[in-house]
């Protein structure tokens, strides 16, 4: 038996499923010019800007490298010097970083000291030897059990050049050094502006002698001297500083966590009075 359908034609449903359409698009006309006319009353007595004032919004920024470190409390750098040949440690330091508190912590390290590098005891110079700055940022890591951020390296000719572009560093000696080893070291008592090589050889003889304290010590002055403003700095010196850096030291730091800290640098600049460099 063949099957058979019953087919209804109902005008109306179509006339009733148009009038409920045009309901809903005029009933949603409506609310959205409410809304329109309610944001605008609110934004001009000043209620819109109240409500977002008490709102959190959070938007990525485009341009943001997603790697760039931020001050949610301590960064830490590893600062290295190293001869020209990339080899032999002349100092290794940790400065610990909160722009916020206006606070510079430096820890300084023996290059001999013995730390766990890829599953063995070896001491940071020889992770450095065999692993780069990456190397002995990680042993550096495990000896001291701090999460290291950001490096800053230098061989000793770098070195010298940067120091030499940012000026003079004073150091004050309460007796004076001769030194004649595998290279000279005169400074008198009392005040000694140091230029790049006189201030590498300071460090060198330094470690020469065990006398990695100082070396902190050293370290703090010339970061004081590096932290006062010259000729009024600007957002513009500031960032002529950090290019020259970038272009001079082996460095990981980026542009954009340049950027991202500038504002907070000039301010922590202005006031260096109230910084607080403390040495381990």
């Amino acid at each position: 038996m063949q099957n058979k359908y019953d087919i209804e034609f109902q005008p109306g449903q179509r006339q009733r499923k148009d009038q409920i359409t045009r309901f809903v698009l005029g009933f949603g006309a409506i609310l959205l010019l409410l809304v329109v006319a309610s944001v605008f009353v609110w934004q001009r007595e000043g209620l819109l800007d109240n409500w977002f004032s008490n709102t959190e919004v959070t938007q990525p920024d485009a341009n943001e490298d997603p790697d760039a470190w931020t001050h949610t409390g301590d960064t830490a750098f590893l600062i290295c010097g190293h001869d020209n040949a990339r080899q032999n440690l002349h100092f290794v330091l940790v400065l610990e970083v909160d722009v916020a508190q206006r606070q510079f912590l430096i820890t300084p390290l023996d290059p001999q000291a013995l730390a766990y590098y890829r599953g063995r005891e070896i001491t940071l110079e020889e992770a450095f030897v065999q692993g780069g700055v990456r190397g002995l940022q990680n042993a550096a890591e495990a000896l001291t059990t701090m999460q290291i951020d950001r490096y800053i390296a230098a061989s000793e000719s770098e070195f010298i050049r940067y120091i030499n572009t940012m000026g003079r560093v004073s150091v004050q000696l309460e007796q004076g050094i001769d030194f004649a080893g595998d290279f000279r070291l005169r400074m008198v008592q009392g005040d000694n502006p140091l230029q790049g090589d006189m201030l590498m050889r300071y460090f060198r003889y330094l470690g020469i002698h065990g006398n990695f304290a100082q070396q902190g010590v050293l370290f703090a002055q010339v970061l004081a001297t590096y932290l006062v403003p010259r000729n009024a700095t600007t957002p513009a010196v500031l960032e002529a500083r950090f290019r020259s850096l970038g272009d001079i030291l082996n460095t990981d730091i980026t542009v954009a966590d340049f950027f991202a800290q500038r504002d907070m640098l000039m301010d922590l600049m202005a006031e260096h009075e109230q910084i607080v460099i403390e040495t381990r």
